[in-house]
């Protein structure tokens, strides 16, 4: 469930290489996802002495998640880092994933819910599907979580070329969130995508290093008010792969 608004006025279309895929995922499918990168995501990055506290007295205090953020806990039961290294970033977690965790492993309270493996298996092959029209070879594929606090947010930035081949899937659960893409020339438009529940979306190429792009923490979208959430985005893309030239027969 993604929609796109043009600026007041601009005849333009989107930029067609921003390609978003609403209802992709089912319900129970987009719990599995979030459950399964919410797990990834402690046992990677260990929760402080003072998270693992808050945490315990949540659950002998038998609060109920809050329904509208799914899976989540509370802000101060995650350790948020302030800022990204490049300044990019603000109060979010985040890693690179090497495997996901067997589908067994999942605890759940969900019923009948999809495998993970099965679902990690549609999103590579959506994402295969455009990344082999663009290439002969089957290039070597990175997954990065990235969990973004109530006050989180991205701000403007361009792609690093040298961290990344062309082509990005994102796909994000939560909270609604506004994405931002203004190309790097004062005359050209803006353009806002709002990102609501899980809509798998494409950036290729031009899109990411010509357009600055960002997510809002609070926004208004077609006159109504984005409201501040906990959001976690699953994002694949193009390894970058170097080859000098006096290498190449």
């Amino acid at each position: 469930m993604g929609s796109f608004v043009l600026p007041l006025g601009c005849a333009l279309s989107r930029p067609h290489q921003f390609v978003l895929y609403p209802d992709f995922l089912s319900i129970a499918e987009q719990h599995t996802l979030l459950h399964a990168s919410l797990e990834k995501l402690d046992r990677t990055l260990t929760p402080s002495r003072d998270v693992r506290r808050r945490r315990r007295t949540w659950v002998q205090s038998g609060h109920p998640l809050d329904p509208r953020n799914g899976e989540f806990l509370p802000d101060d039961m995650y350790d948020f880092e302030e800022g990204h290294f490049d300044g990019v970033i603000k109060f979010y977690r985040e890693m690179h994933l090497t495997s996901w965790p067997p589908d067994e492993s999942l605890t759940s309270t969900v019923s009948a819910v999809p495998p993970l493996s099965s679902i990690v298996a549609r999103l590579h092959a959506l994402f295969m599907s455009h990344v082999s029209a663009r290439s002969q070879r089957r290039p070597a594929l990175q997954t990065h979580l990235l969990h973004l606090a109530s006050n989180g947010a991205i701000f403007p930035h361009v792609d690093n070329v040298e961290a990344s081949g062309g082509t990005i899937m994102g796909v994000s659960l939560g909270a609604e969130r506004v994405m931002r893409l203004v190309r790097r020339r004062r005359e050209s438009p803006e353009y806002q995508s709002k990102l609501e529940v899980m809509p798998p979306s494409f950036d290729v190429d031009e899109i990411r290093y010509t357009y600055d792009h960002s997510i809002l923490a609070t926004a208004i979208f077609k006159g109504r008010n984005i409201e501040a959430g906990q959001r976690l985005s699953v994002m694949i893309r193009v390894r970058a792969v170097f080859l000098s030239f006096n290498l190449i027969s």
